[in-house]
């Protein structure tokens, strides 16, 4: 699509800072312009505060395409490739601890199409498709060692805006990031077999650094470039086009831009929605709100994330959500208001607004002095576009946002801490000092190859007065090497979330026996079973079970009646049981039956109809059904699975559910209220399977004037797809009705053949 270009004139850095408006108290500070930067695109910290900046010079297109066949170690044409490019990564240091950058190094130059960056295993891990990338500095002089390590390959860069991007560690020792929707890669170590990948187009995914392990996390949402975690360890991420804010759960399927159900898996049937319960323009589609939509948020358009977890500003800051709006030109925020399983995001005034149209932030993040600082692509050009010529090469700004009164510049080196120091950053309010603390103690733990301080950061986990500091103790824990022992025994202590966090932990370990887990899983849910919250991490921990010891569980989950109607719950039980649906259909129906989640219940149907065999299944519940109410919604089912579909095979069964479905219609007390729905169903099905007795009651239904004209039109599109050999004088006849003359015309040609 074709951006828009503003017309308003680029000012210089110091214009630019002068018309930014924040709140009472805050103000922006500019670090850095061009020419010491241009064109930034992402940037992470070091444990001495510095900021690491990638120069997105290369974009919007890849320089050239890489050899087929690279390794792990590249050379020749790979590592020509991979430095084919024009991006660098720049190191800035406030060196005398004056709140003020003196120095600017430059680590790594003429990179291929980065994206994404972070600090970790003596080096920095860089995402420039198709590779995930490790750049060591082993002697740590500030440039790179060497030749990088390619320790992923595969990734897509058919749509340069949406690939591989946002990497932020988790608190679990993971690397998570973003991939948008119109990119398709196979991810896989260099030389992996197809089967040996992981496909993803529209995905938040996570990187094992010791492991060698990459997942596909969740799935679903559109080109989102920011993703950040709560003090909680729950996941958001922001979006563009489609709703602006979603909460990201381990093994969840969101709405996706485009093709809203185009997962890999067909049998999602049913997305989790946005958490934010409103929108950022005005108007019908997104698009036509750009330019317009000052006061509902700026636009559609979102990039940046982070959740505010410092000590500079006022304590109603923290926890709340930070994004940039792209048309608005300025910072959104929302207010994380938690309910039922998850959250609600709550619109809150706007944080920062640019007044300047060429204004374009591209991520943000909270620094060691707990302001927050972003950086400005700084451009007249707002949408991608692959065109070079149209972007500026020559701008970009780095700024700091702070609040004056509690603001001090912050100087130190968090690798240089001892054990009790940095259990001491866990226990505080600096949320930058305490993530720095946690990704030292992984690379001690990965060196030392023990996990000697598990002790102290264990008590912490158990005994801290408030949730997210006991949670810094847990994280602590893995991060210095508590294995899977450790973290069950805290499964069921009594802070429901540091129970669940330790829960799942616990389940993405590689060397944890399948029962183990599922006695982990069990004790969990015997603790916190009673609520939401607990709920949510039984659903999440179902997917990584082995499918025969989900059984007992998922019946139990779907006893729960007041979960049906909760923002994740449904959803999240009909993942995890949908893999067991076409291998015991029997066993699925009655857990269907039972069901008081009505959607696990349709969904169970649904799947059945859509696989080998399962619509006989599907038929013989028909056959034995007695109340109106389930009798629809096993013929739902089967005809969402049956849609377009004509001459299937007649089940055994069906003349049985026939008999049954008249049985009902004649005796139950429930039937009259479902009576039409029932026989319009058994009609559409009857036409499916080839049976004709449908067709004369259908011929009357068509005709019947004195029904409603979606129920007429509804039984003629039957009888057009079960090609009935009577369609060709009906649909003549109806060319006279007025109500029904449009109905008929489109099934014209069908009756002419």
């Amino acid at each position: 699509m074709a951006g828009l270009v503003w017309g308003d004139p680029l000012l210089t850095p110091e214009e630019a800072l002068a018309k930014f408006t924040v709140p009472e108290g805050f103000r922006v500070e500019l670090l850095a312009a061009e020419p010491e930067v241009v064109q930034p695109i992402a940037f992470c910290w070091d444990a001495r505060g510095r900021m690491w900046v990638v120069e997105g010079r290369t974009y919007p297109n890849r320089r050239g395409n890489p050899p087929e066949g690279g390794g792990a170690r590249p050379e020749g044409t790979q590592l020509a490739d991979i430095f084919g490019g024009e991006d660098r990564i720049l190191i800035f240091s406030d060196e005398d601890g004056d709140g003020k950058f003196e120095t600017r190094k430059v680590f790594a130059e003429k990179l291929n199409l980065v994206s994404g960056i972070e600090l970790g295993g003596g080096g920095v891990y860089v995402g420039a498709a198709p590779y995930l990338l490790h750049l060591k500095d082993a002697d740590g002089d500030d440039r790179m060692d060497g030749v990088p390590e390619v320790l992923l390959d595969g990734w897509g860069w058919q749509d340069t805006h949406e690939t591989l991007n946002s990497f932020v560690w988790g608190p679990d020792g993971w690397l998570y990031g973003c991939h948008g929707v119109f990119t398709h890669s196979s991810v896989g170590v260099p030389g992996a077999a197809k089967e040996a990948r992981v496909p993803i187009n529209c995905h938040y995914w996570r990187y094992h650094p010791e492991r060698k392990t990459f997942e596909a996390w969740a799935s679903g949402t559109s080109n989102s470039w920011g993703f950040d975690w709560n003090e909680r360890g729950d996941w958001f991420s922001e979006a563009c086009v489609i709703p602006h804010f979603w909460h990201i759960i381990e093994g969840g399927y969101y709405l996706r831009q485009s093709n809203p159900l185009g997962h890999f898996n067909p049998y999602v049937y049913t997305n989790i929605e946005t958490i934010a319960d409103h929108l950022h323009y005005v108007g019908d589609t997104p698009h036509s709100g750009n330019g317009v939509s000052d006061e509902a948020g700026g636009g559609h358009a979102h990039c940046g994330l982070c959740i505010y977890n410092g000590d500079n500003f006022p304590p109603e800051y923290r926890g709340r959500a930070m994004m940039f709006n792209i048309h608005g030109q300025r910072i959104n925020q929302e207010q994380l208001v938690a309910e039922g399983s998850g959250y609600v995001a709550k619109h809150l005034p706007d944080f920062v607004k640019a007044n300047d149209k060429n204004f374009t932030g591209v991520a943000l993040k909270v620094g060691p002095d707990g302001a927050v600082y972003f950086i400005d692509w700084y451009d007249m050009q707002k949408c991608h576009r692959t065109q070079p010529e149209v972007w500026d090469r020559s701008n970009g700004r780095i700024y700091r946002v702070k609040y004056e009164k509690t603001w001090k510049p912050w100087k130190g080196d968090v690798a240089k801490l001892g054990g009790e120091e940095l259990r001491g950053a866990l226990a505080g309010t600096n949320g930058w000092l305490a993530r720095q603390a946690l990704r030292v103690m992984a690379e001690r733990a990965r060196v030392a190859k023990t996990g000697a301080e598990d002790g102290a950061l264990g008590e912490l986990a158990v005994k801290a007065g408030r949730t997210g500091e006991a949670l810094m103790g847990l994280w602590g824990m893995r991060a210095s090497g508590a294995g899977a022992g450790k973290l069950g025994g805290l499964v069921a202590v009594d802070d429901v979330v540091v129970a669940a966090k330790s829960l799942l932990m616990m389940l993405d370990g590689e060397e944890v026996a399948a029962e183990m887990k599922l006695a982990a899983v069990e004790r969990f849910h015997a603790k916190h079973g009673g609520g939401p919250v607990g709920r949510l991490a039984v659903a999440s921990a179902l997917q990584r079970l082995p499918l025969g010891m989900r059984w007992g569980l998922a019946e139990t989950l779907t006893g729960y009646g007041e979960d049906g109607k909760d923002h994740n719950l449904p959803q999240m039980y009909w993942y995890g049981i949908e893999p067991l649906v076409s291998g015991e259909p029997e066993r699925a129906l009655a857990l269907a039956g039972k069901s008081k989640i009505a959607l696990v219940a349709q969904h169970v149907a649904r799947r059945l109809a859509e696989s080998d065999g399962g619509i006989g299944h599907l038929v013989r519940a028909m056959g034995k059904e007695k109340t109106a109410g389930g009798l629809v919604q096993l013929m739902k089912a089967a005809q969402e699975g049956l849609r377009g579909r004509v001459g299937v095979a007649m089940p055994e069964a069906w003349d049985g559910a026939w008999g049954n479905m008249d049985d009902v219609l004649g005796r139950r007390a429930d039937a009259a209220a479902h009576a039409g729905e029932i026989v319009d169903l058994r009609s559409g099905l009857a036409v499916a399977f080839g049976d004709k007795r449908a067709f004369p009651r259908l011929r009357e239904q068509v005709r019947d004037g004195g029904l409603a004209v979606e129920r007429r039109e509804a039984a003629l599109m039957v009888l057009v797809q079960g090609e009935d050999p009577e369609l060709g004088a009906l649909v003549g006849a109806l060319l006279d009705d007025p109500a029904m003359r449009l109905a008929a015309l489109k099934a014209l040609p069908r009756a002419l053949k």
